[in-house]
């Protein structure tokens, strides 16, 4: 099911942490890796934009995205391909704006830099064991990641996000926003603060979270949670939440009060549902256990994430119009966003 995984990474320490993480997972699962640069036009001074400027801007004098890696010892790069390492070239976009002679060899100059930087990742990757190629392309990030995933044929997009707040900025903040809205892939999101870089990380989960609703949609994330498993050598933990009964008692209106009347009876309800995947991933050769928790969604599976160290967390979502606003849909978004876990994110074809 995964292949081929594609690792966009921009030079901070952010992108190298979920690379570092994502490319130990591909070791795991045998996929080969894709590491992704865009060179956004925006973001080099070009002359059109400056027509007074007769001297190198501050991207072209090695100080833009790419100039200054994360890791002090890769900065300046490779000084040319590594024979191990295909390099799959550059893709120029139709979004690159005409700018003269001039910027396009600034844009130019900043593709190279980035193919540099990214050949020098890629070295690390395959000192680790890994395989790799290198991509760089030119065009709107977002856009750009989610086309080259159809186009190179991957089969899992790895991003970074923040936890508890706003999604970070530039690549690696408001752009997995869009790619996680837009493309039908699975995408792996990261959170940089909880897991390594490169150097001393298998990036192998040693339990996979399964959430379950009782859904169709909720339960189309077992097979891919269970060839992630079975590939590291997890434990799957499938988990039920049901939200805590509440009944009225007031003699005017009605106030609603916590109960812990029928709990009991939830809970074994609960636990008989989960009991079929749990029996059938011990009978393909796997450890696994399952939780009912009484709460709310989002609140059960972070806890039980931050109780189980080291988890990734696979989840569902329909694909075709973002995140549904019902069980798998806003409780995903919350998910991605609080949990200090990968989270896996798949998407059904279905609207």
């Amino acid at each position: 099911m995964f292949k081929k995984i594609l690792i966009p990474l921009d030079g901070s320490d952010q992108s190298e942490r979920i690379g570092g993480w994502a490319c130990g997972l591909a070791r795991g699962l045998g996929a080969e890796i894709v590491l992704f640069g865009v060179v956004d036009p925006d973001e080099v001074d070009l002359p059109a934009a400056r027509p007074d400027r007769d001297r190198i801007s501050p991207t072209g004098a090695g100080q833009g995205r790419y100039d200054q890696p994360g890791v002090a010892s890769t900065r300046g790069a490779a000084p040319g391909p590594i024979p191990s390492t295909p390099i799959t070239g550059v893709t120029p976009s139709a979004s690159v704006p005409d700018s003269g002679a001039y910027g396009t060899q600034m844009i130019d100059a900043a593709v190279e830099r980035a193919r540099r930087y990214l050949i020098s990742e890629a070295a690390r990757v395959d000192a680790d064991g890994g395989k790799s190629e290198i991509e760089v392309t030119v065009g709107k990030p977002a856009e750009e990641i989610v086309t080259a995933a159809e186009r190179l044929g991957v089969d899992m997009i790895a991003m970074a996000t923040r936890r508890e707040s706003a999604l970070a900025r530039g690549i690696l903040g408001s752009v997995t926003d869009r790619v996680i809205h837009t493309t039908k892939l699975p995408l792996l999101v990261i959170h940089p603060e909880s897991v390594n870089a490169f150097s001393g990380n298998s990036g192998a989960p040693s339990a996979v979270i399964v959430p379950l609703d009782g859904s169709a949609l909720s339960e189309s994330a077992i097979p891919a949670a269970r060839e992630i498993a079975s590939a590291v050598g997890a434990k799957m933990l499938f988990v039920r939440s049901t939200s805590t009964p509440y009944f009225g008692a007031a003699e005017a209106g009605m106030d609603y009060i916590p109960t812990n009347y029928g709990m009991t009876e939830i809970r074994q309800d609960a636990l008989a549902y989960l009991e079929g995947f749990v029996k059938a991933a011990r009978d393909a050769g796997l450890e696994a256990d399952s939780r009912a928790v009484i709460g709310t969604a989002a609140g059960a599976i972070i806890d039980l994430a931050e109780e189980n160290a080291g988890s990734l967390i696979v989840m569902s979502t329909h694909g075709r119009h973002g995140f549904k606003r019902f069980f798998l849909g806003s409780v995903t978004d919350k998910v991605v966003r609080s949990s200090g876990m990968p989270v896996l994110v798949l998407t059904s074809p279905g609207g």
